[in-house]
């Protein structure tokens, strides 16, 4: 009995046919992690904070 090959895309329920799925392609561009941009945020947030603190002495 002859293996069926698995696909690499995942499949969608039959009711979303028609919908888009972004995850499926790789687009060029500079990539950045979800945790990244919370750090960065982290960082800013806090350099406003002790700038801000300076700037009432």
């Amino acid at each position: 009995m002859a293996k069926k090959v698995k696909k690499e895309t995942a499949e969608l329920p039959p009711a979303r046919a028609g919908l888009l799925r972004f995850w499926d392609e790789e687009a060029p561009g500079i990539k950045v992690k979800p945790d990244h941009i919370l750090y960065a945020c982290g960082i800013v947030a806090a350099i406003l904070a002790i700038l801000h603190a300076m700037a009432s002495l």
